[in-house]
C-alpha cells in the first residue's frame, strides 16, 4: 500500500466500515479500483515526467482537484454515491 492510501485512505475505511456497518472484504473491493489504476497509471507517468516538467503534472492535477471539489460542493446528506455530478441552474455542481 503507498502513502496516499495510508494518508488519506485511513478516514474513508474508517468511515466505510465504522460508520456504514460495510464488512473488511467490501470496503476493500469499493477501494480495489483505485488501486488497479495506481497501479497502471504510475509506470505511464514515471515516462512522462522524465520528458516533460513536473510542473505540469502539478498544474493539471491541481485543476483535476479543483473541479473534483466544485462538484462535491452541492453535496447534501440526501445525496447518493451513484448519481452522476450535475451543473445545477446556479452554475454549481451537485449529485442528486
Amino acid at each position: 500500500m503507498n502513502d496516499k492510501h495510508g494518508a488519506d485512505g485511513s478516514p474513508n475505511v474508517i468511515y466505510l466500515q465504522d460508520v456504514l456497518g460495510y464488512s473488511a472484504v467490501r470496503t476493500g473491493v469499493i477501494f480495489l479500483p483505485l488501486s488497479l489504476v495506481s497501479f497502471v497509471v504510475a509506470p505511464i507517468a514515471g515516462r512522462l515526467s522524465a520528458r516533460f516538467p513536473v510542473r505540469l503534472f502539478l498544474g493539471g492535477g491541481l485543476a483535476v482537484v479543483g473541479v473534483a471539489l466544485l462538484m462535491l460542493h452541492g453535496l447534501t446528506l440526501s445525496s447518493t454515491p451513484s448519481a452522476p455530478a450535475t451543473p445545477t441552474s446556479s452554475g454549481r455542481f451537485s449529485i442528486f
